[in-house]
């Protein structure tokens, strides 16, 4: 059996996904049936490795059934490195889900397991991973500590991807404070290292990231190339979620450059909300409500109701720092439309910002 395990993660890539689940189910069957829980344990790790590269995802019913086994597994497993990987990739799954502190908690524990097992380039990962849902969280003293730790075990490891990872991470927790021009400096760095090592998806994460901060700063005719280019690389990789995101911030940037259409932002928000994702739906919302409020024929109604379900779900997911900027927002627009509940809003952001340690910024869509 051991052996037959190591002929399929050695094929994996070079055999279609379906000939590979099929082989690997029958694996899955003789290990379940010995009860050797790392032999079982190896066996799902190859599963769920071929059912990422089909791009599924926890969503996906044959993905979750053999995750959930993967992970109530996981703690009787011998190979710590094993058992930590696991771990470490529920808690990715879980911070796609929205679910900071567990998703942190499981990242971190999986890091010094995975370090001692030699597996340097997955406890980078997941380092930089627990940095990254501590910055979304707002807890940024102990994101900083995480980044830190993670871009040391990234150039131990020497893997490319870690290592830009790492620059790209950085960069996003420094815009989340409110430093985005600093920010952009490492965006950028982490962008180009992933396209230097060929590695799309990451690509795709940086000339996302970096377009996004290059809005906040303003400059749309700027960041539309990488919006495109975000775009182009989400078709190819199945990435729908940036996919998603993305029209939303092509329409955003347009706004910012004259073209506002508030329609623009309708699929985006349908996707968001099919899929379930609390944090998407609340950023695209909050993107309208930008660009909505900046028209001078505003629907107000329509513009406050963006506003106060974008934050209620940033509440609700205890994303601070994004809580904090749309209530700033929504001061703004509040002011704007000549309402004097904005006065007390914004007092409220400013508080905000002071206790999160954050960096006040102009408001672009």
């Amino acid at each position: 059996l051991e052996l037959s395990i190591g002929a399929a993660r050695a094929g994996i890539r070079f055999t279609p996904g379906d000939e590979s689940l099929e082989k690997l189910g029958e694996l899955r069957r003789i290990a379940e049936d010995l009860g050797d829980d790392d032999l079982t344990g190896q066996v799902y790790s190859l599963i769920l490795i071929v059912r990422t590269m089909g791009s599924e995802g926890y969503a996906d019913k044959g993905f979750r059934e053999v995750m959930d086994k993967a992970f109530a597994l996981a703690p009787s497993i011998e190979d710590r490195g094993l058992s930590a990987s696991l771990t470490g990739l529920m808690g990715q799954i879980l911070r796609g889900a929205d679910r900071y502190h567990e998703a942190a908690e499981l990242m971190g524990e999986a890091v010094e397991p995975l370090e001692q097992a030699g597996l340097l380039t997955d406890a980078a990962m997941n380092a930089i991973m627990t940095a990254d849902v501590l910055g979304q969280h707002g807890n940024f003293a102990e994101a900083h500590r995480w980044i830190e730790r993670g871009s040391d075990l990234a150039q131990r490891s020497g893997n490319p991807t870690a290592i830009a990872d790492s620059n790209l991470i950085r960069g996003r927790l420094l815009a989340t404070q409110g430093d985005v021009e600093e920010a952009l400096v490492h965006t950028r760095r982490g962008m180009e290292l992933a396209a230097n090592a060929e590695n799309l998806y990451c690509e795709l994460v940086g000339n996302f990231l970096v377009a996004d901060q290059q809005l906040r700063l303003g400059q749309a005719a700027a960041a539309i190339p990488h919006l495109e280019k975000s775009f182009e690389l989400g078709e190819y990789c199945n990435a729908a979620g940036f996919m998603m995101l993305g029209r939303a911030w092509i329409a955003s940037a347009k706004a910012q450059m004259g073209d506002v259409n508030p329609g623009g932002f309708s699929k985006s928000l349908e996707e968001a909300v099919g899929a379930g994702s609390r944090s998407g739906e609340a950023a695209v919302r909050l993107h309208r409500a930008i660009v909505v409020s900046s028209m001078p024929d505003a629907d107000w109604d329509a513009v406050f109701a963006d506003f106060e379900r974008a934050i209620a779900l940033f509440g609700e997911i205890e994303a601070r720092p994004d809580e904090a900027r749309a209530i700033h927002a929504y001061a703004m627009a509040l002011d704007a439309a000549g309402r004097p509940e904005g006065v007390a809003r914004l007092e409220d952001a400013s508080r905000r910002f002071e206790e999160l340690g954050m960096t006040d910024e102009p408001i672009h869509a």
